[in-house]
C-alpha cells in the first residue's frame, strides 16, 4: 500500500505541477493580452487624437481659403466700385470740357456774326 501511496503521491505531484505550469503560462498569456490591449487602446487614442488634429487643421485650412476667398472678392469689388467712379468722374469731366467746347464754339460763332456785321455797316457808310 505504501508503493501505491507513493506512485499515487508522485503521481498528484507531477499533475500539480502541470496544473501549476498551465496556470503559469495561462497567467504569462493572460499578461501579455492585458498588455496588448493597453498598448492597442494607447494606439487607438492617439490615432484618433491625430485623425481628429487632422479634421481640426482641415477645417482651419478651409475656413482660411474662405476667408482669402471673402477678402479677395471683397477687394474686387472695391476695385470695380473704385473703377466705376472714376469711370463716372471722367464722363462728368468730358462732359464738361465738351459743354465748355460748345460754349466757346457758340460765343466764337456770334464774335464772328458780329464782326460780319460790323464789317457790312461799315460798308455801307
Amino acid at each position: 500500500m505504501k508503493d501505491e501511496y507513493s506512485n499515487l503521491k508522485a503521481e498528484s505531484d507531477n499533475v500539480i505541477s502541470d496544473y501549476m505550469l498551465k496556470l503559469d503560462k495561462a497567467e504569462n498569456d493572460l499578461k501579455s493580452v492585458d498588455t496588448y490591449l493597453r498598448e492597442k487602446n494607447t494606439y487607438d487614442d492617439t490615432i484618433r487624437n491625430l485623425e481628429n488634429s487632422i479634421k481640426e487643421q482641415r477645417q482651419q485650412m478651409f475656413d482660411a481659403l474662405e476667408d482669402q476667398e471673402r477678402k479677395m472678392l471683397e477687394e474686387k469689388a472695391n476695385l470695380l466700385r473704385e473703377l466705376d467712379d472714376q469711370k463716372l468722374a471722367f464722363r462728368d469731366a468730358a462732359f464738361k470740357e465738351v459743354c465748355i467746347i460748345i460754349i466757346i464754339i457758340v460765343i466764337l460763332i456770334n464774335i464772328i456774326r458780329l464782326e460780319r456785321l460790323w464789317v457790312m455797316k461799315q460798308r455801307k457808310y
